[in-house]
């Protein structure tokens, strides 16, 4: 597979992804909360986007959609304007 650019955002989300997955939406709103603030509508966004980028899958055959990583770590060439952001959990 060719490296994904991913922003510092969809860093952050695919951070939560591989710390448990599959997770829905809500979950990864209640997750990214305190640290970003982020609205329902942002998270849903940037996961349409990792959709498209071939970094997360969706699985809709419950009650909820569930997201999960569809790459690893070693996957991504992480684009940050700081290096330190990679190291952050």
């Amino acid at each position: 597979m060719e490296h994904l650019k991913l922003s510092g955002g969809e860093w952050k989300l695919m951070k939560m992804l591989w710390a448990g997955q599959p997770q829905t939406l809500a979950e990864l709103v209640t997750a990214l909360d305190a640290d970003t603030g982020w609205s329902r509508a942002t998270i849903f966004m940037m996961l349409k986007r990792l959709i498209a980028k071939g970094a997360v899958t969706m699985d809709d055959s419950g009650k909820f959609q569930k997201y999960s990583a569809a790459i690893t770590y070693s996957c991504l060439l992480y684009t940050s304007p700081s290096p330190r952001d990679r190291q952050k959990s």
